[in-house]
């Protein structure tokens, strides 16, 4: 069983480790940040995942190099 479908079935997120609703896979500047609620991926990272009204942060803005670029 995938940490996606564990979560949803047991309704816990896995970064918090407490119960929260609306747990799924987050992703941050467009790069997949991991399955967490969305209280964690506003507070884990600086674009909240894409969840305030600015919507989800373009890579060009990052400050470090974007994990693709050099390849």
């Amino acid at each position: 069983m995938s940490l996606l479908h564990e979560a949803i079935e047991f309704g816990v997120c896995p970064s918090c480790e407490t119960p929260q609703p609306g747990i799924a896979e987050q992703y941050s500047y467009g790069v997949y940040a991991g399955v967490m609620c969305k209280a964690c991926a506003i507070r884990r990272f600086n674009d909240a995942c894409g969840h305030r009204p600015e919507g989800q942060g373009d890579w060009r803005e990052l400050d470090e190099p974007y994990w693709e670029e050099g390849e």
